[in-house]
């Protein structure tokens, strides 16, 4: 079947056929979700909600044979999203997680599993996303050059090309445990057989099982067996035939109620209506599987459960007691959506109250919902109205059932919808209007007009955008005269956008009718106008950017012209011809576009733009700005690749200027935790200077990395150590006073020029800082460290900060502080800070200060006459 057909099957109700689609674009999701998130189990984590929010929004898919993109698309967005919520995964070291081993690891096994993985993605994070992914597709999910070459819409050749230069590059960096773990954590079925669980689709028939899971048995088949639990959603990714077999044994008993013999379901001709009185008779016993499904544990595990607390409607929550007891989270998972199956067969109304009580059961009340509308929409609708107070947060479960058999009701829905959190959100319901208006318009509009709720504005914009994908002039006409005006801007706002997706050019001109509704917590492009020059970049980027070069006053600032995914998509595919279009645009707006987009999927296109900037002459301002985001962005990215380009660099590039700008783009501006061994090690000994001085740039030094920077610091020519010094000495200073304020002695941080310790102009020596700053925040503790040193120009520039310090609260104490110092000169400038503050209470006490004193002439003069 094609893809459109498999769409069509689908949204007919057959779970089968969407089971098909989860195996078909499984690995190709997956390693798009994999390299997205940088991590095998949120990887995982992101393909299932792929395949979960598509089966849900299937309805919107506008082009069903387009299949593939709008899942990698989802893919990409929800990945996105993981890595926001979770930024820690985003990168997230694999040998620091718990449940990454592979299924039937031993302990021991386990825990080298955990810094294999660690290996892996240290090795392909090293890698352009271009070889990144083929090399994922090709060892994690087992596919030969046809398949890869199809999923990634590909020559052939082209693959072969990326896998060689892929395996050439990894060859240096373990290739060997990069292709034995990702082989190892491979599982096409377990991962088929999972998604159909969470759909309900593990009820579906034999057929289900024989057809969809026939492909993931052959890819599992060398895979080892085991009896571990898994530790998430996606933990099981290993599994033996036996267990494949028990998987779908699984499938083979759970036929629910309407279900025939052939895999057929059928829909009764009147609603039902359930009550635990009148239930209908009990399902015959189903036939026992033959040959290894019938001896496999998952069957014998499930008919065990049914003999010991039946198959009635009172059985129904002894069943689903006993299955949260389940330790392995497959089993448990797949038995949870057979038996909801079965429940909402038997009493639907009954199953939703008993999941409604519990306040953590919202995946179950949606799998509830889901089954009970696809016997009957209206009836299940009608039951979650009756079902009590807060129905409406469940009710998007329903909304694609209603949408195909009784549009009506979603007026219903819309007017208990609450109003999304955002201006940008759209909610389900909103969605369901514009699935209406494509295959009815007049009667989804009429209803969108009379709707009385918080969410008509996005209602109306939903409607708004598929009028304006046949008739934008008159959407817009028709968007304008809405009342009130919040949801006139939403309506245009719909309408806007699909126009620019559309036809970017004639869309653009009409930017001013934009309104004004961006969310300054999410950045100036969150707004219609930014949204709609993001639609027309998508359809035509450089027609779009041609128009932002003619008409910057419209676009708002081109600060918010990013671009990067619009961008990526042909700089990677032609470096060169990309980069000559964009020089013929503004430098601004290119130098924007380029930095931002190579500190995203850009950077794959590195090693082509290199080639390009050494053919460029010199004094060449356009390459001079690529040059600098292609540095800013490695900088960032690959630290180490920009250390090996600054070691081809030509001796007369090398300032120490050009060195301090590239260390600090390598340690993001001054981040002392990127300052690794490796990094180090690897830099030439002119550049490793300016790393260590770039990497306390920040004066909060923790304290656990100031012994190291010491010993960094140690290996620096003197007149290198000056400024790194005083900046750990500062940052010691905030956990350790005495002890910043010895080694500063140690290290002569009070002498600015030879033996002579005398503050000059300008020049406060670091002693009377770490002083000043320990007095403040400890005055008495500062006193009494004082108090036990031995007289000397060190103590006497650490009395000059606690004078300092105690001046503006205790005059008199500030003036016996420094009657204490030996020196002269540092004596004289202690008096009279404690002299200006004395004068501020009462001028005549300086007087009396200084006439019983034993100072000389010269300095009583200084301190009366300052």
């Amino acid at each position: 079947m094609t893809d459109g057909e498999l769409v069509a099957a689908a949204r007919g109700g057959r779970k089968e056929a969407f089971v098909e689609i989860v195996s078909r674009f499984q690995p190709v999701v997956c390693a798009v979700a994999y390299q997205r998130t940088g991590s095998l189990q949120a990887g995982e984590d992101v393909a299932q909600e792929t395949f979960v929010t598509a089966w849900r929004k299937l309805g919107d898919l506008r082009e069903p044979e387009k299949l593939r993109a709008w899942l990698l698309q989802m893919a990409r967005g929800l990945a996105v999203d993981h890595v926001r919520r979770d930024k820690a995964s985003r990168r997230e070291p694999l040998g620091e997680r718990d449940d990454v081993a592979a299924e039937g690891d031993a302990p021991d096994e386990a825990a080298v599993a955990r810094e294999e993985e660690a290996l892996v993605w240290a090795a392909l994070e090293a890698l352009p996303e271009n070889f990144r992914l083929p090399l994922i597709l090709h060892y994690r999910e087992g596919q030969g050059t046809a398949e890869i070459a199809a999923a990634l819409e590909l020559s052939e050749e082209a693959v072969r090309q990326r896998l060689s230069r892929g395996r050439e590059e990894l060859r240096e960096r373990l290739s060997g445990v990069v292709e034995g773990v990702l082989r190892r954590r491979g599982s096409r079925a377990v991962f088929v057989m999972t998604v159909a669980a969470a759909i309900g689709a593990l009820t579906a028939p034999a057929v289900l099982a024989a057809g969809a899971f026939s492909a993931g048995v052959a890819s599992a088949g060398a895979a080892v067996t085991s009896t571990k639990t898994s530790t998430s959603f996606f933990g099981a990714m290993t599994a033996s035939k036996s267990t494949l077999g028990a998987a779908a044994a699984c499938a083979l008993v759970s036929l629910p109620l309407g279900y025939d013999a052939g895999g057929r379901w059928c829909l009764p001709r009147q609603p039902i209506q359930w009550s635990v009185k009148h239930a209908p008779p009990a399902r015959p016993e189903p036939p026992l599987p033959k040959g290894d499904l019938a001896a496999s544990a998952v069957y014998k595990e499930w008919k065990a459960l049914h003999e010991t607390h039946g198959s009635t409607v009172e059985a129904m929550p002894l069943l689903y007691g006993a299955i949260k007891d389940v330790k392995d989270d497959f089993r448990r998972r797949a038995f949870r959506a057979a038996l909801i199956a079965e429940w909402v067969g038997l009493d639907p109304a009954g199953a939703l109250a008993f999941f409604r009580k519990d306040k953590s059961a919202g995946d179950r009340i949606t799998l509830v919902l889901e089954e009970w509308a696809r016997r009957d929409a209206p009836l299940a609708l009608a039951g979650l109205m009756a079902s009590g107070p807060g129905w409406e947060k469940h009710a998007g479960a329903l909304l694609g059932h209603i949408v195909r058999h009784a549009p009506e009701l979603l007026a219903t829905v819309a007017g208990h919808t609450p109003k999304p959190d955002y201006s940008y959100q759209s909610p389900a319901v909103a969605q369901a209007f514009g699935t209406w208006a494509e295959r009815d318009f007049a009667a989804a509009r009429a209803a969108a007009e009379s709707v009385e709720s918080p969410c008509r504005g996005h209602i109306l914009g939903a409607v708004a955008a598929v009028w304006a994908g046949r008739d934008p002039e008159g959407a817009i006409a028709w968007a304008k005269a809405l009342e009130p005006a919040a949801d006139r801007d939403r309506a245009l706002s719909g309408a806007l956008l699909k126009w620019a997706a559309a036809d970017p050019a004639r869309a653009l001109e009409h930017l001013d009718l934009a309104p004004l509704d961006g969310d300054p917590r999410f950045g100036s492009d969150s707004g219609t106008s930014g949204r709609m020059l993001s639609e027309a970049a998508t359809a035509d980027l450089f027609g779009t950017l041609e128009w932002l070069s003619r008409h910057p006053e419209k676009a708002g600032g081109q600060e918010r012209v990013t671009f990067n995914s619009q961008l990526a998509v042909p700089l990677i595919a032609d470096t060169l011809g990309t980069l000559e279009r964009l020089r013929s645009l503004p430098q601004p707006l290119t130098q924007s576009l380029l930095s931002n987009c190579l500190l995203n999927q850009g950077i794959a296109a590195k090693d082509s733009i290199r080639e390009w900037l050494d053919r460029q002459p010199s004094g060449d301002k356009f390459a001079d700005g690529v040059r600098d985001a292609l540095l800013n962005s490695l900088g960032y990215q690959q630290p180490l690749t920009l250390v090996s380009w600054v070691k081809d660099m030509p001796p007369g590039e090398r300032t120490p200027e050009a060195l301090d700008r590239l260390a600090s783009r390598m340690l993001n501006g001054g981040q002392i935790d990127r300052l690794t061994d490796e990094l180090l090690a690897a830099a030439p000994d002119d550049l490793r200077p300016w790393l260590i001085t770039n990497a306390t740039a920040d004066r909060n030094i923790p304290a656990e990395q100031t012994g190291r920077l010491q010993g960094l610091v140690s290996t620096l020519l003197p007149g290198q150590r000056r400024q790194i010094d005083h900046r750990l000495a500062a940052s010691m200073a905030t956990y350790d006073p005495p002890g910043a304020l010895e080694w500063a002695a140690r290290q002569g941080l009070d002498e600015e020029t030879g033996d002579d310790p005398i503050p000059q102009e300008g020049f406060i020596p670091a002693r009377t800082k770490l002083m000043r700053s320990w007095a403040d925040a400890d005055s008495e503790g500062a006193s009494a460290w004082l108090r036990n040193q031995p007289p000397g120009a060190a103590r006497d520039s650490a009395v000059f900060g606690l004078v300092g310090s105690v001046a503006a609260d205790d005059p008199p104490a500030a003036w016996d502080w420094a009657l204490t110092a030996t020196d002269p000169h540092w004596r004289l400038l202690s008096l009279k800070r404690a002299a200006d503050a004395a004068r501020q209470h009462d001028p005549a006490l300086v007087g009396q200060w200084v006439a019983r004193s034993t100072l000389t002439t010269e300095e009583k003069q200084a301190i009366l006459n300052p």
